[in-house]
């Protein structure tokens, strides 16, 4: 047992004069872009059950060359996004969300892939991206500090032969989705976008590499926090 966490958790219980609370569940889970071409917007259908107060997190990659993503309406860049192949969005529902919303690419014609996520209990979030050809996610700390922290590891890399993939998440974490704009092979205008996650109640975690093969073309990695 980790006696010093244990007692952070207490202690953390204490001050808030109750017990810690629950981690953010993962309620639904949509995907999109699998043999869905290029194209300079993409509806993304949302995952189902949307309430008032739930937060939705959507990861996105593109293929071909690097561009800026813009939030749709409503919706914030994910924190730490720096401009990329790699991006997302998330935005706390209100109500007034449909079954799908327009990502546009600024005018420029690509293809798009999209692991979008509803959770619930969720307050905040918090990430970092990195911006040169790595599997290695970077490590991140809150400003919260110790909580239930629903933590995502993703990656992602463009598509350019059938032995570049992805093998292994990082450890301890559990993979929800690996999608590819082509299912085997590709160009270079198609992608490949893994999302993986885990519980921990800690300040600061820095996950593991993503493990792959093959020749990968401008890999990105990304480290998403939610505050229960």
């Amino acid at each position: 047992m980790n006696h010093g966490l244990l007692a952070a958790i207490l202690q953390q219980a204490a001050n808030s004069g109750g017990p810690p609370s629950a981690f953010p569940q993962i309620l639904a889970t949509s995907t999109y872009g699998e043999g869905v071409g290029a194209s300079a917007s993409h509806s993304v259908q949302l995952p189902s059950g949307i309430a008032p107060g739930n937060l939705l997190v959507m990861f996105t990659r593109i293929g071909g060359s690097t561009m800026s993503y813009t939030a749709p309406s409503g919706w914030a860049l994910l924190p730490g996004y720096s401009a990329g192949f790699m991006g997302g969005f998330y935005r706390f529902a209100d109500g007034s969300e449909e079954s799908d919303v327009i990502v546009y690419l600024g005018g420029n014609t690509r293809k798009m892939l999209a692991v979008t996520l509803r959770l619930s209990p969720a307050s905040g979030i918090a990430g970092i991206m990195t911006n040169s050809n790595t599997s290695d996610p970077l490590s991140l700390s809150p400003s919260w500090g110790i909580d239930n922290t629903l933590w995502f590891a993703a990656w992602s890399t463009r598509y350019d032969n059938s032995s570049a993939e992805m093998i292994a998440v990082p450890t301890g974490f559990t993979l929800g989705h690996y999608i590819r704009s082509t299912p085997t092979g590709g160009s270079t205008s198609d992608a490949q976008l893994a999302v993986a996650w885990k519980e921990s109640a800690t300040a600061t975690l820095n996950p593991d590499a993503f493990a792959t093969v093959g020749t990968l073309v401008v890999p990105r990695a990304a480290t998403i926090a939610i505050q229960p």
